[in-house]
C-alpha cells in the first residue's frame, strides 16, 4: 500500500510530513482511491509496482495486494472529502456513460461515446485532482493555476493551460498509472513528449504538456474546462480502442506489441517521479481487478 513520503528538504535531521499536493498546507496522508471509488475502484487489486532504474534488481518490480482498490496518500483528508464530494459523483456519472459505449468500427478499432448531460467542468476538475494526487514529488509552486482550478469551485480552466486532456478506451482488464514523465524516441520519429497517464478500465486518461503526433487519434477534452460548474451538456465522439499491458506509458497492445513499439522508435523515458509508495521512485504502476468489475 502506498505510504506517505517525507519533506526531503527536513531541517537538522527533524523528518517533516509530506504537504498535500492540492493545498500545500495540511498534512497529506489520507487514503485517495486513484481513480475514485465510482469509477468501480473499491474492490481487491493486484498492484504492481515498476521501479526506478536505480533499484536493486530483486527490487525492480514489487507486487501487492490491495484489498480495496488502489490508493495514493498525497492529499490531505480535507481536500479528498472536499474533490471527492464537489466532482465525485459527476465523475461516476462520466464512467458510467463511457462505459456503456459500444463499438462502430471493429476494423479501426475505435468506440462511439454518448454521454448524455455529464458536467463536464467538475469531470475536469476530477481528473486534474487524480493527475496531482499521482505524482510521488510535487513541486506545487509549479503547478499552482492547476491547483486553484481543483480547489475553486467556480474556476474554469484558463485559455493556454498548462495541461491537455485526451480520452481513449482501455480494452483490457489491466489498469495502469504513470506520473508525470518525459519520453523521447533516439531515432527522431516524433519529438519529445512530456505526459502523465491514468488509466482504469474502460477510461484512459493522458495528460500531455501540449499536443503530441502519439496522441492525434485520442479526443482532447481540454475544452471541457471552459464549461460553467452547474453546466450540463450532451457529448458525443470517438475514441481509439487500445489495450493496456505494460507499464510502459503510452505503450499499447500486448506485451510484445509494446514491447516491439518501444524498441523501433528507441523509446526512452527521460524522468519519473513516483506514484508514492514505501519502495524506491515507480516509474509507473500496473493494476489488476481480482474480481470481476460489476455489471
Amino acid at each position: 500500500m502506498p505510504a506517505n513520503r517525507t519533506n526531503e528538504n527536513a531541517v537538522a535531521g527533524q523528518i517533516e510530513p509530506m504537504l498535500c499536493h492540492l493545498c500545500g498546507c495540511r498534512p497529506a496522508g489520507s487514503r485517495e482511491h486513484l481513480p475514485g471509488v465510482g469509477a468501480a475502484n473499491d474492490g481487491p487489486v493486484t498492484v504492481r509496482y515498476f521501479q526506478s532504474e536505480g533499484a536493486t534488481k530483486d527490487r525492480r518490480v514489487v507486487e501487492r495486494a490491495e484489498a480495496d482498490g488502489f490508493i495514493v496518500r498525497t492529499l490531505c483528508s480535507h481536500c479528498n472529502s472536499r474533490t471527492g464530494g464537489s466532482y465525485g459523483a459527476a465523475y461516476k456519472e462520466f464512467v458510467e456513460g463511457f462505459s456503456a459505449s459500444g463499438v462502430i468500427d471493429a476494423g479501426q478499432a475505435r468506440t462511439w461515446v454518448n454521454l448524455e448531460g455529464i458536467q463536464p467542468l467538475r469531470v475536469l476538475k476530477q481528473m486534474t485532482s487524480m493527475f496531482v494526487a499521482a505524482q510521488g514529488l510535487f513541486k506545487r509552486e509549479l503547478w499552482l493555476p492547476l491547483c486553484d482550478f481543483v480547489l475553486k469551485r467556480d474556476a474554469r480552466l484558463e485559455s493556454a493551460p498548462k495541461l491537455r486532456y485526451y480520452l481513449y478506451r482501455n480494452a483490457s482488464n489491466t489498469g495502469r498509472v504513470t506520473a508525470l514523465t518525459s519520453m523521447m524516441s533516439i531515432y527522431r520519429r516524433w519529438p519529445p513528449i512530456m505526459l502523465a497517464e491514468i488509466s482504469w478500465p474502460p477510461v484512459g486518461i493522458v495528460f500531455a504538456m501540449e499536443p503530441h503526433p502519439l496522441l492525434s487519434a485520442m479526443k482532447d477534452i481540454t475544452a471541457w474546462g471552459q464549461y460553467h460548474f452547474k453546466d450540463r451538456a450532451s457529448l458525443q465522439f470517438s475514441v481509439p480502442q487500445l489495450r493496456v499491458a505494460t507499464h510502459w506509458p503510452l505503450g499499447f497492445g500486448d506485451e510484445r506489441q509494446a514491447h516491439a513499439w518501444s524498441a523501433r522508435d528507441g523509446v526512452i523515458a527521460l524522468l519519473h517521479t513516483g506514484v508514492g509508495s514505501n519502495e524506491a521512485t515507480e516509474m509507473s504502476v500496473l493494476t489488476q481487478r481480482t474480481r470481476a468489475r460489476p455489471k
